[in-house]
């Protein structure tokens, strides 16, 4: 036993992880949205986030690989009466405007398990569609129930995409067994790992699928696109149309 909380074999936890990879990596680029298209990717991506949560508590991670940072912008939240404004989620773009400084958006760097605890517990949670942001790919304003006061965070969709893809092809091969003080338990801390097809073996995934996400996350490249500039756009277009 290891960790808060076991998974004895983490094989199923990887596998539908990496479909959510999939099917959140799909969404990005898709131009035709319908309502049942944004209920399929809301479920992927708590799925997606709540995997890669017990995976890291379940020691089944390496602990550099969660404190691992991901590139985000970053809004602070605006001065005004929120009781008076008698918002209630779901929020808009429109809405969350109002609410967050779009014009001052910067680009942050968050660690992984801080993204994936922002999704989970999610308080708002927004969608912006390929032709909202103008530069053919997705993103995703969110912000938890103990962060909505602080700030409001813009992800890419592929971004996430590529860290459920990591860490579903991310296998422990060394590791030490240490009493924790803190836990008050003997604890299992990953010291070494190495990108698995191990999803192959079990027939949850084809040679090519993984071979080609395995080149994704060992070439980790991706087009310079700067969201803090997509949302001061949105800012100023909201703004010209008087709303």
């Amino acid at each position: 036993m290891s960790g808060r909380t076991v998974i004895t074999e983490s094989v199923y936890w990887r596998r539908d992880l990496y479909r959510a990879a999939m099917e959140v990596r799909k969404k990005a680029t898709q131009k035709v949205w319908r309502e049942a298209s944004l209920s399929v990717l809301e479920r992927r991506l708590m799925i997606g986030a709540f995997a890669v949560r017990r995976l890291i508590e379940s020691s089944k991670l390496p602990e550099s690989l969660s404190k691992d940072t991901i590139v985000c912008a970053e809004m602070r939240p605006l001065p005004i009466n929120l009781e008076r404004f008698r918002y209630a989620p779901p929020v808009d773009v429109f809405q969350a405007r109002e609410m967050f400084d779009f014009a001052h958006a910067v680009s942050t760097r968050i660690h992984l398990q801080f993204m994936v605890n922002q999704i989970i517990h999610s308080n708002l949670l927004i969608y912006l569609s390929p032709k909202e942001t103008e530069v053919g790919e997705m993103a995703l304003l969110v912000t938890s129930d103990w962060e909505k006061n602080r700030r409001l965070l813009g992800l890419w969709l592929l971004d996430i995409a590529m860290v459920f893809e990591r860490v579903a092809l991310t296998e422990p091969s060394a590791g030490v067994y240490s009493w924790s003080e803190k836990h008050k338990q003997t604890r299992l801390e990953v010291t070494e790992s190495e990108l698995d097809d191990r999803l192959v073996h079990w027939g949850f995934a084809s040679a090519e699928e993984v071979a080609r996400s395995i080149q994704r996350i060992q070439n980790l490249r991706r087009p310079s696109l700067s969201l803090e500039n997509v949302l001061k756009k949105i800012d100023q277009d909201i703004l010209a149309l008087g709303i």
